[in-house]
């Protein structure tokens, strides 16, 4: 089915920041980049493309206009251009993908010479992500040449910290220069539900990174300067009587459940909810759920002559008298106009 421009520039707007544009128009690499830059860093790719989603529009729809295009394009220039926005995508992406990963290796592992290995997944992530935005349109290449640059700058990350971004540099002049080439090959269609798991996929893992960094290496610093770690508070926290006390009421849940069923479990979860205030009513008169109507008329009409606000004579009872007189009342009425009546009644207003 074609696809729409007014379409595309809608959800360019609503969700082009998350890349929604790109995986409507079949660019899942470029919704990728988008939704982990946020927009092409910030925003700025997304602003850029403005002016760029018509041709997006007809390169996803194949037109003649676009593939005559194409053809000229790929005989005047048998190699794709060399373009400044790509290159930088690809050097941002990299870099992104490449402390991401150093940040999501627990430091207390490093710290040891037999994990010190684990770094060799660095430059493969700075690499991945230059051959991601390498990749993105009617551009494609192998991943070994931007592998291979990436490698080649591994000994510098011993020697500085802007090792990965040396790195990244490597990787995307090896791939501009030997790596790239045009997509040929027309494009083929894919199933939805593929290309919605394998992005989904490629989501998890980014956000696995973010989460193994956040978990191990990230702390929290408390008012006194004292800092820890986040994995440190954790466990802190299981061994902690607020989480054996949690533990403790959801075993006592799912044993309710089992005896009962957990039909009864989200009935007793409205109970405690209290949405109509019955509980709080019952509370104010001072009566327990097992109170009859006779019960809470009676205490009703006891609290009310004890707090009638003409009983009290200086300011602050009087006004503390009067407050309480209305809560009084009102439970009445909630409790009154409850079930275990059977019927709604008007409370005796006037009974003294």
């Amino acid at each position: 089915m074609a696809k729409s421009l007014c379409v595309t520039y809608c959800l360019w707007l609503l969700g082009g920041w998350f890349g929604l544009h790109h995986f409507y128009l079949g660019r899942d690499r470029h919704a990728f980049v988008w939704w982990c830059t946020m927009g092409g860093v910030f925003g700025m790719g997304w602003l850029r493309e403005f002016w760029r989603i018509p041709e997006y529009v007809d390169d996803a729809n194949e037109t003649d206009e676009y593939v005559e295009y194409f053809v000229e394009l790929v005989r005047t220039y048998p190699k794709p251009k060399f373009k400044v926005h790509r290159f930088a995508g690809e050097l941002v992406v990299g870099t992104l993908f490449g402390y991401l990963t150093r940040l999501a290796l627990p430091e207390e592992l490093l710290n040891q010479q037999k994990y010190r290995i684990l770094l060799i997944f660095v430059p493969y992530s700075v690499a991945l992500g230059v051959h991601l935005v390498g990749n993105i349109g009617r551009q494609t290449g192998e991943i070994w040449f931007p592998m291979l640059g990436s490698y080649l700058a591994f000994p510098l990350y011993r020697l500085s910290q802007s090792g990965i971004s040396y790195s990244s540099v490597a990787a995307a002049v090896l791939f501009e220069w030997l790596g790239k080439e045009y997509q040929r090959k027309p494009k083929t269609r894919q199933n939805l539900c593929k290309r919605l798991v394998i992005i989904s996929l490629c989501s998890l893992v980014y956000m696995s990174l973010w989460g193994s960094f956040i978990f191990w290496n990230a702390s929290i610093t408390y008012s006194d300067g004292t800092t820890v770690r986040i994995h440190e508070a954790a466990k802190h926290f299981l061994n902690s009587p607020a989480w054996k006390e949690l533990k403790k009421s959801i075993n006592e849940v799912y044993g309710y459940a089992q005896e009962h069923s957990w039909w009864a479990v989200y009935d007793k979860f409205l109970e405690k909810l209290d949405p109509q205030g019955e509980q709080h009513a019952l509370k104010v008169l001072g009566l327990d759920k097992t109170a009859s109507q006779e019960e809470i008329t009676a205490q009703y009409r006891k609290l009310v002559k004890q707090w009638h606000p003409d009983k009290h004579r200086d300011a602050a009872s009087k006004e503390k008298a009067s407050e309480r007189f209305i809560e009084i009342q009102e439970a009445y009425e909630i409790l009154s106009k409850s079930d275990r009546t059977g019927h709604s009644k008007k409370f005796p207003r006037n009974e003294f």
